[in-house]
């Protein structure tokens, strides 16, 4: 779903190279004697969007070194910025397939490209994952969309504020619960690309729900506004 969607906004290249991210073991390495040094390193990849975006930013390096360096100079500038060389090779291998196929399937788009969008991004990623969102609550914690699951984002998080809705990739059950791989959304992409799944008359009743009643009514208010300038 979200390679499709790729195509249909328009940055398919992205969105094939975070499903193969996504397919792949993290390439974020963090030896436990250098935390600091391995999260600093991070840190120059990420994404005010937050973790897809801030994957995509690190992996785009890769491919912008693997251009430029022999192997052993790649191999190196892998160690020095603390990513698994082996993950992003793999990532890169897949998604040069996946870039295959949708040629095939979408011989319009234009798939060589990155296009450096991204909310064309957020909103692909949302397209495949929108059964994995979840709500800020008024106590500081996530609730996850329809089961309610009270959850906080990883400490591994790129993000440094607290979006109103984020989509998540991983549920973490350790001590605490937790939600990993996050990246913010707008509440009006819920409705707009999964009327079906954010059914508001089906919707159980929680914080989220009334913060999209409100978008809701926010957005007819829009439409009537349009139609009224359109007459």
């Amino acid at each position: 779903k979200v390679l499709l969607a790729g195509v249909q906004f328009k940055c398919p290249r992205e969105a094939a190279a975070l499903v193969a991210l996504l397919s792949t073991p993290p390439p974020f390495l963090r030896p436990a004697d250098q935390k600091k040094e391995a999260d600093a390193a991070k840190r120059a990849f990420a994404h005010i969007d937050g973790d897809h975006l801030t994957l995509l930013s690190a992996f785009q390096r890769y491919q912008e070194q693997a251009g430029e360096c022999d192997g052993d100079q790649l191999a190196q500038w892998c160690w020095d910025n603390y990513l698994s060389q082996r993950s992003l090779k793999t990532a890169a291998d897949v998604m040069d397939q996946l870039c295959k196929l949708l040629q095939r399937v979408a011989p319009e788009a234009a798939i060589s490209d990155y296009t450096g969008d991204a909310t064309a991004v957020r909103r692909a990623l949302l397209a495949g994952f929108f059964m994995q969102a979840a709500h800020l609550e008024r106590g500081g914690h996530y609730a996850t969309a329809k089961d309610n699951q009270l959850v906080r984002l990883h400490p591994s998080t790129a993000l440094d504020t607290s979006p109103e809705w984020v989509i998540y990739n991983e549920f973490v059950l350790t001590t605490q619960h937790y939600i990993r791989t996050v990246t913010a959304v707008r509440p009006e992409w819920l409705l707009e690309q999964a009327p079906h799944y954010f059914d508001l008359e089906r919707f159980p009743a929680s914080d989220g729900k009334r913060a999209l009643e409100q978008v809701r009514m926010r957005m007819a208010r829009q439409q009537q506004i349009l139609a009224a300038k359109k007459k």
